[in-house]
């Protein structure tokens, strides 16, 4: 049994624009995947430069939770002795350091200078800060930088 030209024609057609729809959907596809990828890639680029950004903020406050002179990591605890303290300038040094600088300047004052606060230098910016001996502060009175303080309980 042969069939017709025209039925045979037909089924060519039909089959043709089967092809031509499956390969319009393929193309479709693979548009959707390009998309995708691109998509893919540029949230790869964020979260690298996220992490870059992330870094680069450990590492700034790596550089500020250590006491600039001894190079000691502050620690948060009151009781500690690399607890940070603020000068009035705005330079932060650990308990030790500032303990330091008091007894240098004690032992080198005069008898009538070590009745009362200690002047003492900043060792950056040379601004005069005035202190008693820090060892016997009480904490709630201790010159001390609470934002630190904070942000090494975060580290």
């Amino acid at each position: 049994m042969s069939l017709s030209p025209l039925v045979t024609d037909t089924a060519l057609r039909s089959a043709e624009r089967e092809k031509k729809k499956a390969e319009h959907e393929l193309k479709l596809q693979e548009e959707e995947i390009a998309k995708i990828m691109k998509e893919i890639e540029a949230e790869e680029k964020a979260l690298e430069n996220a992490k870059k950004k992330v870094e680069t903020q450990k590492e700034k406050a790596e550089g500020v939770t250590e006491c600039p002179l001894c190079c000691n990591p502050y620690e948060h605890q009151l009781t500690s002795i690399y607890v940070p303290y603020q000068f009035e300038c705005g330079h932060t040094f650990c308990k030790t350091c500032v303990n330091k600088m008091f007894d240098d300047k004690n032992n080198a004052a005069s008898e009538d200078d070590r009745k009362g606060p200690m002047r003492i230098e900043c060792p950056f910016c040379r601004k005069i800060e005035y202190l008693r001996n820090p060892k016997y502060l009480n904490p709630e009175y201790q010159i001390m930088n609470h934002t630190l303080r904070t942000l090494l309980r975060l580290v």
